[in-house]
């Protein structure tokens, strides 16, 4: 228990009154070491943007969350039929100078997922005209904050006024109609306080992240919302994992077969499990039979697999193949009046117009003979919403005067690439090469940068090194350190390194005059009477 002293000054006395601070000095220590201990965590953890760029751009290409992530403000006049349509809808129909950006769903998504933000709304004034509310945004990683003051009125406007509403005034409006001054009631004011205060997080987090990214969200959200038939890129993964649930087999137990999170799954493995889900709804096996394939397949090799690991293998083998058969394309049929190629010749031959052949059969003859058809363009997705998401990522590693380049050397524009798949595919294969190119040149960048914190490291060994790194800069490894802070990072790395100079007298070397030296030279007579100039 503390004792503080409070001073207070009178007319004819000072009085010192002592008073407890246990419970202040308690709550102060509970919020320090809960700051310290997050701090901790979000150092050591750290952030890597590689995987929430991926990540949020796999919740971008999802069409119901795609519809949610932005907003249009309406300004002047309504689009026809604005009422009746849904939030898609709205979002293509509206006019582009209304203002957009991205909404408060998408940036808790976003905050979700990049984690490490403390974000508090506290109440600094409450008095019988506003509330103000303090919004604080706090990357703990790198240590950055944004604040703002968010004013609520308790006095608002309204066209009518309800039975039990206090008038605090009047105006009229442009159009000469009266506009009444009412006190808001506890639930108003609540309400658009709340309103007011999620705008100013999503405005304030907004900037705590970096504008590449987000013009790459950007552009794949507005890519989804206008493609019409757009379908969610894991339903079909949803409603496997739904229909073993309803088996009474949970998520958890998937992973644990799997040996990995759910989220990796592979295609093979998505194969795998449905000749599983299929043996098991057929009762042709157990989940238990399942798992013993995984424990004691590696145990026992001349172990007979038993009959239910047999449908188990039999069911899978069986989606392999249907899953290979509708990759590989259909032969083209033979139409009317093409050859039909017979041993030794044929009457297929000879009704065509053919002659005799060497063995009695017949040979077709060439002039009726009708061109092939040219094969199928095999294309590396499977439909138009997988290449426009192909593009949407070349785009987004490129940038834009890089990619319309790419197109303008190949002779043609993104829209006539897309009508033509043979086109698609050069200017797909071209972008790619020209990505790969730009990745390399920034990787040799990255490693010319990262060198002289190697040669740190080389020196001074990693723990002298990352401790600099951890403690006054907030890196936990080298990669998380931006390119534009590298070389000052480095500097002052190895500055802090640096052992301390010698305050002490130094030797002078040989042959180097000191400041002693000049007593020993022979200095020139003197001369006699006043000295001018003083």
């Amino acid at each position: 228990m503390s004792t503080a002293l409070t001073r207070r000054e009178e007319l004819t006395a000072t009085t010192l009154t002592a008073q407890n601070e246990t419970a202040i000095a308690a709550v102060q220590m509970q919020q320090r070491t809960i700051i310290e201990a997050r701090l901790t965590v979000a150092l050591k953890i750290g952030r890597r943007w590689d995987q929430i760029n991926l990540a949020i751009a796999r919740l971008c290409r999802d069409p119901d969350f795609a519809t949610e992530a932005l907003y249009a403000k309406p300004i002047g006049a309504l689009p026809a039929g604005w009422d009746d349509m849904d939030k898609r809808q709205q979002l293509v129909a509206a006019p582009d100078e209304w203002p957009r950006g991205f909404s408060i769903r998408f940036i808790e998504a976003l905050i979700a997922e990049a984690g490490h933000f403390d974000i508090t709304a506290q109440i600094m004034l409450d008095d019988d005209d506003k509330v103000i509310t303090l919004v604080t945004v706090w990357d703990m990683c790198q240590n950055n904050a944004e604040h703002r003051m968010v004013s609520t009125p308790k006095i608002i406007e309204r066209r009518s006024v309800r039975e039990g509403q206090q008038v605090m005034g009047q105006r009229t409006n442009s159009r000469g109609k009266p506009i009444y001054l009412v006190r808001a009631t506890s639930a108003e004011i609540e309400t658009t306080r709340l309103a007011d205060v999620s705008k100013a997080k999503r405005t304030l987090a907004e900037k705590m992240f970096r504008a590449d990214f987000r013009r790459e969200w950007r552009v794949q959200v507005e890519a989804t919302i206008r493609n019409e038939f757009a379908k969610d890129p894991n339903e079909s993964r949803k409603t496997l994992f739904r229909k073993f649930y309803d088996l009474g087999i949970s998520p958890e137990m998937i992973e644990e077969y799997l040996g990995h999170a759910i989220d990796l799954l592979q295609p093979q493995e998505f194969i795998t499990l449905r000749g599983i889900f299929v043996a098991l709804d057929n009762s042709e096996a157990t989940w238990k039979d399942v798992m013993a394939t995984v424990d004691d397949g590696a145990e026992d090799e001349d172990r007979k697999p038993t009959a239910a690991e047999k449908s188990i293998d039999a069911r899978i083998k069986t989606q392999m193949e249907r899953e290979k058969a509708k990759k590989t394309p259909k032969p083209a049929e033979a139409g009317d009046g093409q050859t039909t190629q017979q041993p030794n010749g044929g009457p297929a031959a000879a009704a065509n117009g053919g002659t005799n052949g060497p063995n009695g059969g017949a040979q077709a003859a060439p002039q009726q003979q009708s061109p092939a058809p040219p094969p199928p363009v095999q294309t590396p997705w499977k439909t138009p919403e997988d290449r426009d998401a192909a593009f949407v990522e070349l785009q987004s590693a490129l940038g834009k005067i890089e990619f319309d380049t790419v197109l303008q050397r190949l002779g043609f524009t993104l829209a006539q690439a897309l009508g033509d798949p043979a086109k698609s595919i050069q200017a797909f294969d071209a972008l790619n090469i020209r990505a790969r190119e730009v990745e390399a040149q920034k990787d040799q960048k990255r490693a010319a940068a990262e060198k002289p914190l190697r040669d740190l490291i080389a020196q001074h060994g990693p723990d002298a090194v990352f401790s600099i790194l951890g403690r006054d800069f907030g890196y936990s490894d080298l990669s998380d350190i931006p390119m534009a802070k590298l070389a000052a990072v480095s500097e002052e790395t190895e500055r802090r390194l640096a052992p301390p100079q010698q305050t002490g007298p130094q030797a002078v070397p040989k042959n180097q005059p000191n400041d002693d030296d000049e007593f020993d030279q022979p200095q020139p007579p003197r001369r006699n009477g006043p000295r001018r100039g003083f």
